[in-house]
């Protein structure tokens, strides 16, 4: 009795697990395919891959990154540019800041002489929460550091 039990079982946890992790894949944020573009004028004239990963086609979520190589300007006028773009399936994964990298910003706040209120700081703080996160779902930490930063 207990063999014909793990017969049966034994697949269905294996194929359990499998759809598990295809859930999750790609866990974080991988490029899938970089591609090296020439453009003249804005118009793309030449294009080659490369890089590709295997499982590019399964991958839709997709979000694209530039970066410019090199821009110059022709005799004729046109502007050409080489750059290489890399298109990067999102994570199912949402890493944290310390986990991803994250980056510190420290803003000194500009007062002239005799026009110094006690609470300016703090009022620049309350700008800055209501620009970056309108509707208060993100997690990020501003705080005050001494008197005008």
């Amino acid at each position: 009795m207990p063999k014909e039990i793990l017969r049966w079982k034994m697949p269905l946890i294996v194929i359990t697990v499998a759809l598990a992790l295809l859930a999750l894949y790609p866990p974080t944020d991988r490029v899938i395919k970089k591609e090296k573009v020439k453009e003249v004028d804005g118009q793309v004239v030449e294009r080659s891959t490369l890089e590709e990963a295997w499982l590019s086609s399964l991958l839709r979520d997709r979000t694209t990154k530039e970066a410019i190589l090199k821009e110059e300007t022709t005799p004729e006028g046109k502007r050409v540019k080489e750059k290489v773009v890399e298109y990067v399936a999102r994570g199912r994964v949402k890493l944290g800041l310390d986990l991803r990298g994250g980056s510190e910003l420290l803003y000194r706040v500009r007062v002239e002489p005799g026009q110094e209120r006690p609470r300016l700081t703090q009022e620049v703080i309350d700008i800055l929460k209501k620009r970056i996160d309108p509707k208060g779902i993100m997690e990020y930490r501003i705080q005050e550091q001494g008197l005008h930063r």
